[in-house]
């Protein structure tokens, strides 16, 4: 995958279809500024964002709700996420971070990527019925791109766009496979179309690198 520069900052201060602004940018830095003071954190851009994160997740919280999980999993805007206060999982997560900091002026990608575990198992036809994945934001601060994991609140300042490789762990995996690179996932959609998506993309990696795995 292509890693960013600076031209492609622009592109992604935009918002997409599903993350269009929902809360007006004074509000959003009230409450950055709350919790950098909060947290006597200096003002920092890397701290504004770490702010705005803690802020999303003294709003929202993860639902145990089965049923909310099966029918609103990647078909939620941004917004609907945010009034519903329950997240069904990562890419809820990294929605809504992405439409906070580009409200912000921050530039900000969704990053969908797959488990390289998974991936092996799925290009060597093992049982890859589980799809394991994770999706990250990245955030253009200070002239440079690093990565933001929403969900767990994690940074890391330099990663490369092919392979994630994490210094801690997401159910078990540090090893990533960026397949996806977007404003956000481009379009309501169920679990099974998202995971076929997966699926393309992944066979596509394979195929262009002319090897049957990623390691």
């Amino acid at each position: 995958m292509k890693k960013l520069d600076f031209e492609d900052a622009k592109n992604f201060l935009a918002q997409g279809e599903l993350t269009q602004p929902f809360i007006e940018k004074e509000i959003i830095l009230e409450n950055i500024n709350r919790i950098l003071a909060k947290n006597d954190l200096k003002n920092t851009p890397l701290n504004r964002l770490v702010s705005l994160n803690d802020w999303m997740f003294e709003c929202l919280h993860f639902t145990k709700n089965e049923e909310l999980r099966r029918n609103s999993k990647f078909s939620r805007t941004a917004e609907e996420i945010w009034k519903s206060g329950k997240l069904t999982g990562c890419t809820d997560c990294a929605m809504v971070f992405a439409s906070l900091v580009r409200s912000v002026e921050i530039p900000a990608t969704i990053l969908a990527t797959a488990s390289e575990k998974w991936a092996d198992k799925f290009l060597s036809n093992d049982d890859y019925r589980m799809h394991n994945g994770h999706t990250f934001c990245e955030c253009f601060i200070e002239d440079k791109w690093i990565l933001i994991d929403p969900t767990f609140r994690k940074i890391t300042p330099d990663y490369n766009a092919d392979k994630i490789v994490l210094n801690y762990e997401i159910a078990g995996d540090n090893v990533f496979i960026p397949y996806f690179r977007g404003l956000d996932i481009e379009k309501r959609q169920t679990t099974q179309n998202y995971n076929l998506q997966m699926e393309k993309a992944i066979k596509k990696i394979a195929n262009e690198n002319l090897q049957p795995c990623f390691k």
